[in-house]
């Protein structure tokens, strides 16, 4: 699943979600364990031009979550980089890439368990990611750098 954004000086992209469960295999989880949603779940940014090269990604042991389970992202340049864009503060942050090319991000969520019915692969074509996925949709919004910094994913309008 991907969403395209043109480049805004003097903005941000934050993505929250609500993170699947994944085997933390750097901790020698097995990555077959039952017992978890998903095995394994990344946000990338990349060029939006074929073949979409890539900028850079993080993935599920790399997202800090807060205690609700919830991830933030947040996509810019270096040079637009709120200050508690850190996983210090809680948030994983994904380097915007050329701002000659529009970005597009891309959710990757790899082998879903058989009864967990919320990720990318449930959601039909055309429709809303909230429609299958609900909590596990990522939900977008681009907010001023200086907003972000001033009150996080909550001062940019989401929960």
């Amino acid at each position: 699943m991907g969403a395209v954004a043109a480049y805004q000086p003097g903005t941000v992209v934050v993505v929250r979600g609500q993170a699947p469960t994944t085997p933390d295999t750097e901790a020698g989880i097995s990555p077959a364990d039952p017992g978890q949603q998903l095995r394994y779940w990344s946000m990338c940014t990349n060029e939006y031009r074929k073949p979409y090269p890539v900028t850079e990604c993080v993935y599920d042991n790399q997202v800090p979550l807060d205690a609700s389970g919830r991830y933030t992202i947040v996509t810019s340049t270096a040079g637009d980089r709120p200050s508690n864009a850190t996983s210090a503060d809680g948030v994983a942050w994904l380097d915007w890439g050329s701002t000659a090319q529009n970005m597009v991000m891309i959710a990757r969520n790899m082998l879903p368990a058989s009864g967990f019915n919320q990720s990318v692969f449930d959601v039909a074509p055309g429709a809303p990611a909230t429609s299958a996925m609900g909590p596990y949709a990522p939900v977008t919004v681009r907010c001023p750098t200086t907003t972000f910094e001033a009150g996080g994913a909550a001062a940019c309008g989401l929960p």
